[in-house]
């Protein structure tokens, strides 16, 4: 996998845990990835999804996590491809459409349910990104942001027919045959 373009994994609000690492691993990425994270690289057990979400926004929410995610890409010195899953997704997005300083060595981009891209879906991506619903949203009509979001250019929208947080096996709605498909093809 050295020769790869690494891969920086932008996580969820439940940021490094176990589930994380074996992501990480079932997909081959064990030694072309930096992971960023809500908490400064500080690990977190949570029991719930609530507990997750209540440290996330007590850390600073999707602004801070986007200006450290801004920070990180600044330093780059070589291309990285960014790979985000759900509030990690909504600021991979949010970074898409910065300015040729900022994303000179993004090469492209993966979110996983970013489910916060609803209230950005102006942006204009300068990169190739592959955005990946899952069925539905709790919190949003999910069918007319994706239906905005097909018409951008660079915009690749796959919906499936899981639920939001398929790909994070320590939740109820982890989807093993989507997370091995995505593992072989990433």
């Amino acid at each position: 996998m050295s020769d790869q373009v690494p891969t920086i994994l932008v996580t969820d609000i439940f940021g490094i845990n176990a589930h994380l690492l074996s992501l990480i691993k079932d997909s081959g990425l064990t030694d072309n990835v930096t992971i960023i994270d809500p908490y400064d690289g500080q690990t977190h057990q949570f029991d719930t999804q609530q507990q997750a979400y209540d440290a996330f926004i007590k850390y600073g929410g999707l602004e801070h996590y986007t200006n450290t995610l801004r920070q990180h890409i600044l330093g780059l010195t070589q291309p990285h491809r960014l790979l985000g899953f759900s509030a990690g997704g909504s600021a991979v997005w949010r970074m898409l459409d910065q300015s040729q300083d900022v994303i000179s060595n993004i090469a492209g981009a993966r979110c996983f349910y970013p489910g916060q891209i609803r209230n950005f879906v102006t942006l204009q991506p300068k990169v190739d990104v592959t955005l990946t619903f899952p069925s539905f949203e709790a919190h949003f009509e999910l069918q007319p942001v994706i239906e905005q979001l097909k018409n951008t250019p660079r915009v690749v929208c796959v919906e499936t027919d899981h639920e939001h947080g398929f790909m994070n096996a320590q939740l109820a709605v982890f989807n093993q045959q989507a997370y091995k498909a995505f593992c072989q093809e990433y």
